[in-house]
């Protein structure tokens, strides 16, 4: 680089640290310091909003009512006092200990407010009451009152007021919660930091954003008239639902409105992929293909007659389920979808040659498509730990909302629409809450507020959660409703992984079908297709192997910007689950020679990626041990001081220093384990049990896409001489995953398996499904190929076998 470009470059950084200064200064002064109110600094959990509380304020003749709420209605009282009655009715009481009070203004002077509770006569007297004195500029009051049930409470305030809000909660008010530190620097560094490498990130990769711009521009009007397209399909859709529902006599819902909508998008677009002209190329006189025709329709229809089992099945067994139309859809839904796949098969792959340019295309689609299938079975929170996760999302989202609490608070704030939402979670499948989310399903928020929950994070990167909670800071900002704010953060945790796929088909110097028969396991689409880091994590493992391959077995030059990458993606990887630090060792597979020529700086590059990893994975873990209270590190130091009791069985856990004093106990248990547990981990990696380990599927599907993961890694690619992998490599690998498997287990030792116990319980082998990306790309050897026509027996197989587990879940579920 010369001196011109090395000061352009200089410029370059120092306008963009000025940028990033200006902006978050001036976000931090708009948003922070003079922003909207926030909730008041009380912690007030599992609150209840008494029905048809309406306010004392008239608003016409601008004076205070004395007045009573019964039954919605506002009675006038005869007494001169500014006095409010909160009546919950006679026949009805409830049973709380507190009670918060939200004034529709504040005042420029202290207030006192007194709430009376009925005796044991359920009469009012002067020893029965809890007083407040209000501070100036305040608007909330709070009560804690003894635990009893009440049906009518009185309120007195020595002045003329209005109420916004009336809330009860069984539990005491304690604590302060501050859910945005107003004169706090904490926010303007994190808006500073953030604005800083989303501008680098721009001018580091603005020659790419340029040819990407170019590209979009020249496709402008295509991409203008799709939108439209889309749209009008949406809105066709909705139209045609609300008339047939209409027509019947059915009660028109939202979640029928938008299910219709969605399968009508992606049935569509297969629509016009059957009718889009196919350019025509040479077909190879095959004797077999009238057989091989017959064979898959054959297949094709012993699928539906599979479908249609199921579907008798619940007809025979549960007639007032079937006699809805609602359980109907799924099935007719899915023949419709096995016959479009079938004809899209039959036109695009059933006579593609072994290198055709749809494969890619398709994996693509297949992986959306039976991503929101799973996404449609698996209602909200019957995926392990799905709350924990969406828990995490939501502060994300608060992050992003300047919301950004008081450091190492586990609690944080939700919409109050949110909130009723999450608290009615179910945590099994059941056609009781299939019809529980088709009746509360709308479109937008019916009601306002805010709440406080406990909600730690899961992880401590939270940038695992970034595309999720993104999601969901749109939809908060739509003011959509919760149920729509869910399934927006689920769509944006699939998209990412459908986004990174795409990229990664592009990417790949081989194994393109093996990494897609990983994608395409049962247990990976459900973690797709809920709100679990593990698919973040899994995306920046696919994408820091890849980057090593692509650097260790092409023929094209390897850059610094290459370096960059995928030291940058090992810095993500890292820190998302610190058992898959070993990985970052992959580096070691590229020859010195890509990086250098000097043997000195070839080993610096790949010193450099690999710290990077490690540096990114104990900064990011040493600040939430730091700043938060849900940090890995104490955690572990915890558990070696004390011993931690464990919930579940109620005995205490290993320690690490039972570990240093019985190491051989250590090593025979980890032996013991393996020859216990390692069919349950092969066979649930690959989803032998979904949801919460509680939703059994045949081992032999597992099976199947095991085979097909092994067919695919041994397909023949182009250049095979140097695509292929050498056994020192696979060996390698092999030994970093045995060391990821051996951190899993060790993990899983120290916070969740008891003393009384001889080996390691708690791992699931969904916690493994990283490792696949690894091992299936360099399983290629000289020795084993299959022919690249063997695709189309990948896209097949991974198509039926996925469609027929959701619909053998859903048709289990209604059976119960």
């Amino acid at each position: 680089m010369n001196g011109e470009a090395k000061k352009r470059g200089f410029v370059t950084h120092i306008v963009i640290v000025l940028c990033a200064a200006l902006i978050s200064g001036a976000v931090w002064l708009v948003m922070t310091r003079t922003g909207a109110e926030s909730i008041p600094s009380k912690y007030y959990p599992d609150f209840i909003i008494p029905e048809d509380a309406v306010s004392v304020w008239d608003d016409v003749t601008l004076r205070a009512l004395n007045s009573r709420i019964s039954n919605g209605n506002i009675v006038h009282m005869r007494k001169s006092d500014p006095q409010l009655y909160i009546s919950f009715g006679k026949d009805t009481p409830r049973t709380f200990r507190s009670v918060i009070v939200k004034l529709g203004r504040s005042y420029n002077y202290d207030i006192g407010a007194v709430l009376f509770y009925p005796n044991e006569k359920g009469k009012y007297d002067g020893d029965h009451y809890e007083d407040f004195l209000l501070p100036a500029e305040e608007k909330v009051i709070y009560f804690n009152i003894p635990e009893d049930s009440y049906s009518e409470l009185r309120l007195d305030i020595d002045t003329h007021y209005w109420i916004d809000d009336i809330l009860v909660s069984q539990e005491e008010i304690e604590s302060s919660f501050v859910p945005q530190e107003h004169y706090s620097v904490v926010s303007l560094i994190i808006y500073f930091i953030t604005l800083l490498v989303f501008f680098e990130t721009i001018a580091f990769f603005r020659k790419d954003f340029a040819r990407l711009l170019k590209a979009l521009w020249g496709k402008k009007f295509r991409i203008i008239a799709g939108l439209i397209a889309a749209v009008a399909v949406v809105a066709a859709a909705l139209a045609g639902t609300y008339f047939v529902f209409q027509r019947f006599g059915i009660y028109f819902s939202w979640f029928w409105a938008v299910m219709i909508s969605m399968c009508s998008l992606i049935m569509g677009y297969q629509v016009w992929l059957l009718l889009k002209r196919k350019p025509r190329a040479p077909v190879q006189r095959d004797p077999d293909r009238r057989w091989r025709k017959l064979l898959f329709w054959g297949a094709v229809a012993v699928f539906w007659l599979f479908i249609a089992f199921e579907w008798y099945e619940v007809a025979r067994r549960e007639p007032e389920v079937m006699e809805k139309l609602r359980f109907r859809f799924a099935f007719i839904m899915a023949f419709a979808e096995t016959f479009l796949l079938a004809l899209l098969y039959r036109k695009y792959l059933f006579d593609a040659d072994d290198e055709d340019r749809y494969y890619t295309k398709i994996f693509v689609m297949l992986t959306f498509v039976l991503g929101v299938a799973y996404m449609i079975v698996f209602l909200p929170f019957v995926s392990p730990d799905e709350m924990s996760h969406y828990l995490s999302a939501y502060r994300m989202s608060n992050i992003f909302m300047g919301q950004i609490g008081q450091l190492g608070d586990e609690r944080l704030v939700m919409r109050m629409e949110d909130f009723e939402f999450y608290d009615q979670l179910y945590t099994a499948l059941g056609p009781g809450y299939y019809i529980h989310i088709s009746e509360i399903m709308h479109p937008f928020a019916n009601t306002t507020g805010s709440m406080v929950v406990e909600g730690a994070m899961v992880t401590n990167a939270i940038f695992s959660y970034a595309f999720s909670g993104l999601a969901i800071t749109i939809a908060r900002l739509l003011n959509l409703s919760g149920v729509m704010t869910f399934y927006a953060g689920r769509m944006a945790n699939l998209l990412f992984l459908v986004l990174v796929l795409r990229y990664l088909m592009k990417r790949l110097p081989f194994g393109k079908s093996a990494l897609y028969a990983v994608v395409a396991i049962p247990m990976m689409l459900q973690v797709a297709a809920t709100y679990s880091y593990d698919v973040t994590t899994f995306c920046f493992v696919a994408l820091f192997v890849t980057r090593v391959l692509e650097m260790a077995y092409t023929e094209r030059k390897v850059t610094k910007r290459d370096v960059s990458l995928c030291a940058f993606y090992g810095a993500l990887m890292a820190p998302s689950k610190m058992v898959f630090l070993p990985l970052l060792f992959c580096a070691l597979l590229i020859p010195g020679r890509r990086l250098s020529k000097n043997r000195a700086t070839a080993r610096r590059r790949k010193a450099l990626i690999i710290g990077a990893g490690i540096a990114s994975a104990l900064l990011v873990t040493l600040a939430v041990g730091l700043l938060g209270a849900d940090s890995s590190l104490r955690k572990i130091a915890e558990s070696n001081t004390t011993k931690k009791m464990l919930s579940w069985v109620n005995e205490p856990a290993y320690t690490v220093s039972w570990i240093l004093s019985s190491f051989d106990e250590f090593i025979a248990m980890y032996f013991r384990t393996l020859v216990v547990l390692a069919d349950h981990y092969f066979f649930t990696m690959f989803g032998s049990s979904l949801g919460w380990m509680d939703i059994p599927v045949m081992h032999v599907y597992c099976l199947v896409c095991f085979v097909l993961i092994i067919l695919a890694a041994h397909i023949r690619e182009e250049k095979l001489d140097i695509q292929t992998v050498g056994m020192g490599p696979r060996i390698w690998v092999g030994l970093l995953c045995a060391a990821s498997l051996a951190l899993t287990m060790l993990a899983m030792l120290l916070s969740w398996t008891p003393v009384s116990y001889d080996y390691i319980v708690g791992v699931q082998g969904r916690y493994f499904l990283p490792l696949l990306v690894p091992i299936a790309l360099l399983m290629t050897s000289r020795g084993v190929e299959v022919s690249g026509a063997s695709r189309r027996l990948i896209v097949f197989f991974s198509a039926m076998v996925n469609i027929w587990v959701c619909v053998y879940i859903f048709a289990s579920s209604l059976i119960g």
